[in-house]
């Protein structure tokens, strides 16, 4: 049972890192995550396009918090996307309180992220894990 819990977490962990590379050789692919207007007309010259941003950068974050992520949620509901059972009010696969997670979303620029997508809720713990936020979660040994 300990290799497969070892295993479960080294597979979250390479998965999320290798999703993020592949994420940021995308956005270097395209011009780091940036499109040109293309112009309307032949007659716009090229000098009148815009830059549009297509969405907001996630930050990046070391190996290391992922490995503390993967942890807390393997201990906080064992991958399980579902609701407290004890009726606390905590959702999710790391079994966030609404309000919490929808400030700390609010945070990194995505109020309308939910703690029910795990990716998500992921990304929110690994920022809250760099800013010293450990007190929501009651779990030891993360």
């Amino acid at each position: 049972m300990a290799r497969f819990a070892v295993g479960l977490v080294f597979g979250v962990v390479v998965g999320v890192v290798g999703g993020a590379a592949l994420q940021l050789h995308a956005a270097e692919a395209t011009g780091n995550g940036e499109n040109v207007s293309a112009p309307e007309d032949d007659t716009s010259a090229a000098a009148d396009a815009v830059a549009v941003p297509t969405s907001t950068p996630e930050p990046a974050y070391s190996a290391s918090v992922w490995a503390r992520v993967a942890c807390l949620e393997q201990k906080e509901s064992g991958g399980a996307n579902i609701a407290n059972r004890r009726g606390s009010g905590a959702v999710g696969v790391l079994q966030y309180m609404p309000s919490t997670f929808a400030a700390h979303a609010a945070e990194l620029h995505h109020p309308e992220w939910s703690p029910w997508v795990p990716d998500q809720a992921r990304t929110v713990a690994a920022h809250d894990l760099v800013l010293g936020r450990r007190a929501q979660w009651t779990v030891s040994g993360c």
